[in-house]
């Protein structure tokens, strides 16, 4: 899944979307970040299911690269 969070530059609030805030992104939320990354954390989750959840969204991250890679491949061939 691919969420937009919009961060305003002024008073570094975060708008987070209502769907993850449904499903329990409210009050303190622990992230682990990187120079590239942000990684949310729900509530009550472990180590072991932040891995898992890490897992798959690298699993999704191949598969769109791939599919972008055919789709620029497809382009260039209609150059």
């Amino acid at each position: 899944m691919r969420k937009t969070l919009r961060v305003n530059p002024k008073t570094h609030l975060v708008c987070v979307p209502s769907p993850m805030v449904e499903e329990g992104m409210v009050g303190d939320v622990e992230s682990y970040a990187n120079a590239v990354t942000l990684t949310l954390v729900s509530p009550g989750a472990s180590l072991e299911d932040v891995k898992a959840s890490l897992e798959t969204v690298i699993k999704d991250v191949e598969l769109r690269m791939r599919i972008e890679g055919r789709v620029e491949s497809k382009s260039r061939a209609n150059q």
